[in-house]
């Protein structure tokens, strides 16, 4: 099993036009009012934040690939076996849900099913029905790191933070070599605004796995919020370079560019973000954060349009401050 919904990475599809990255931009003096400037810097930190505190329940957590039960032989010939392994999210529901409907494994076994029908639901945002089945692997397997991660992961999207930590923490005791426990535990630390703490769990992921693309959009995340720019602009990147349609990391090499003062430059990575349309928090930041963009750059009326789509998304992001460079006369 790998990253993302659990099972296997199914095919990505085509990727959309992405601009090409520049290089890091070097920093340059703004001719704007230093209270504009400020206005801009909480868009950062608002985005950063937003990644992180609503990560989980964006990305699902992913499975422990070297530590997950690993399948017999005669099951990978199984049809139903195929289907709760299968890169289809609705697949593996029905896979393996007539696994164990049917009630005739180990419940070794039976755990695993659990554990694959509850990435699936995680991954189509049914984190009410994921919840019994990582409540019931680890029931029926209580070594299996893998239900915790997954039960982990459904805390951190409820708000559980406390519960979260302890099942991260026993799923990296029994599976210290892999990298999902890591990550979610930094998803955790990012919660508490332990950002140090963020930062050394990502890390590790990352170590132990350096083409992790949530764990570069997490620590590129954390170092946005720390203002180490140039550090949050490769991991964002190297994100972008697994995935070009990444909503986070189009969103953080946005913010990157619009700190250095290049607005009208990251205005295509916004675009790229929010053209994902998640409908979520992520989506609302990257609209507040473009709008913002718009502003600098004198399109007082996209930026008004762009603020109000992201009001409607998460009412609680920060007004507009209603002045462009025009104002600076």
């Amino acid at each position: 099993m790998t990253h993302d919904d659990g099972v296997y990475v199914g095919d990505p599809g085509t990727p959309s036009p992405q601009p090409s990255p520049p290089s890091p931009p070097p920093s340059r003096k703004s001719s704007l009012s230093p209270w504009l400037i400020a206005a801009a810097v909480v868009v950062v930190l608002v985005a950063g934040l937003a990644i992180w505190r609503f990560m989980a329940g964006l990305h699902p957590a992913p499975a422990v690939a070297d530590s997950s039960t690993t399948i017999s032989p005669d099951q990978e010939t199984d049809p139903l076996w195929k289907k709760c392994e299968s890169p289809d999210q609705d697949t593996v529901i029905d896979g393996c849900g007539a696994i164990i409907a049917a009630n005739t494994e180990t419940p070794r076994n039976l755990a695993t099913a659990h554990s694959n029908r509850g990435f699936a639901y995680r991954k189509k945002n049914r984190n009410d029905l994921a919840l019994p089945d990582f409540v019931q692997a680890i029931r029926l397997n209580p070594n299996d790191p893998a239900g915790y991660e997954g039960r982990g992961a459904v805390e951190v999207n409820n708000g559980q933070i406390d519960q979260a930590a302890a099942d991260y923490d026993t799923e990296i005791r029994l599976a210290p070599d892999a990298s999902g426990g890591y990550k979610g535990r930094a998803d955790v630390d990012a919660n508490r605004g332990d950002w140090p703490a963020a930062l050394a769990d990502n890390s590790k992921a990352l170590q132990i796995e350096p083409t992790y693309e949530e764990a570069l959009e997490g620590r590129g995340a954390v170092y946005a919020v720390m203002k180490q720019w140039d550090l949050a602009y490769a991991d964002d990147t190297a994100a972008l370079k697994l995935n070009p349609n990444s909503a986070a990391a189009n969103l953080g090499v946005g913010e990157v560019l619009a700190q250095k003062g290049q607005y009208a430059q990251a205005i295509p990575y916004y675009d790229q973000s929010v053209a994902q349309n998640a409908q979520d928090t992520l989506e609302a930041v990257a609209l507040h954060a473009r709008a913002v963009a718009k502003m600098f750059t004198g399109d007082m009326q996209g930026a008004v349009a762009d603020q109000s789509a992201a009001k409607n998304l998460y009412p609680k992001i920060p007004d507009l401050v209603q002045a462009g460079p025009s104002a600076q006369n």
